[in-house]
């Protein structure tokens, strides 16, 4: 019996693992047995457990870049491994940010895999707060949109109605046939959009759309200028100190997440920055005890500026 799987994809801080955690938990409570594969650009995982905090599953993760280019090779192998030891009942695949779906999708469909794999559902979130301009100045945001068949606007919280008319005709001209969901904090009714999901095929290489797409990213995607550097970070004075140093970071970084502990407080807390926004809240995972470790994505980082906002942190580069 084939697996059926399913692609999460959405720009940098738009909310997939969040999304990812909420379709987890559908699956468990129908009774099935999910899988998950996480591409993270960074070299440690820091997603991973955040997606296994909700029980036990599977999680396999691809680092250091993304598997739509550099990794590919990575993805077509994992995907393998997957299928052959794993046989799940339901495979979710979230990208990192920075990764085309067309050409994970592409991969899903390779011939050795049809036997065993079955490409269903394409869901993407976006951060409706920075949605205009990312799909202005991105493309990537803008492709990461175009073939899903359900498109979470997250964050609706944040939206303002002076601009989300715009916001929203704009998603509607980039992915005409999704459906369009307004959350925040990708609270919507899983069950039903996990149960969307595995009723519709997802688009395939052969199909006009898609072999256009795949034409584009071939011809120049490779290039997304991203860059992903991950430290080894201190004990942290306290909470507001993190988060100081969080919003310190240099405006071109995009995304930052990681796991770090406070002084004098034996509990670990995982931490983010995304759209401006930092948060530190302390991990559910009971026996997980990682190093401290941070990982900062933006385009044209300058190391030295990142490290010199992270000073409270102590940050010892590992990429």
């Amino acid at each position: 019996m084939k697996t059926p799987v399913v692609l999460i994809s959405g720009f940098l801080g738009a909310g997939k693992t969040t999304l990812l955690v909420r379709l987890l938990q559908a699956a468990r409570d129908a009774g099935m047995k999910p899988a998950v594969l996480m591409n993270e650009a960074g070299a440690i995982s820091i997603d991973g457990p955040v997606a296994q905090s909700g029980g036990a599953i599977e999680v396999l993760n691809v680092l250091g870049g993304c598997i739509c280019c550099t990794l590919k090779g990575d993805l077509h192998t994992a995907l393998q491994e997957i299928a052959r030891d794993v046989r799940p009942d339901l495979l979710f695949i979230e990208t990192t940010g920075i990764a085309d779906p067309v050409e994970v999708l592409d991969t899903c469909t390779a011939l050795d895999l049809l036997e065993t794999l079955d490409a269903r559902g394409l869901i993407s979130v976006l951060d409706v707060e920075h949605g205009l301009e990312a799909l202005r100045i991105n493309d990537l945001a803008r492709r990461q949109l175009e073939l899903a068949q359900i498109v979470v606007l997250n964050k609706m919280d944040l939206a303002d109605p002076a601009w989300f008319p715009q916001l929203l005709s704009r998603v509607r001209e980039v992915a005409p046939g999704a459906e369009l969901v307004n959350t925040v904090q990708c609270n919507l009714d899983a069950p039903a959009t996990l149960k969307k999901l595995l009723a519709l095929p997802a688009p395939r290489t052969g199909d006009a759309a898609v072999d256009e797409l795949l034409h584009e990213a071939h011809g120049h995607h490779h290039d997304h200028g991203f860059l992903a550097l991950s430290y080894r970070v201190a004990d942290v004075p306290d909470k507001e100190a993190l988060l100081g140093a969080l919003r310190a970071l240099p405006t071109n970084v995009i995304r930052a997440k990681g796991f770090v502990r406070l002084k004098g407080d034996a509990r670990l807390y995982i931490c983010q920055l995304a759209g401006g926004h930092a948060q530190a809240h302390v991990f559910p995972l009971e026996g997980f005890d990682p190093e401290p470790t941070l990982v900062v994505i933006g385009r044209e980082l300058e190391r030295a500026q990142v490290e010199a906002a992270l000073a409270a942190l102590s940050p010892r580069a590992t990429s």
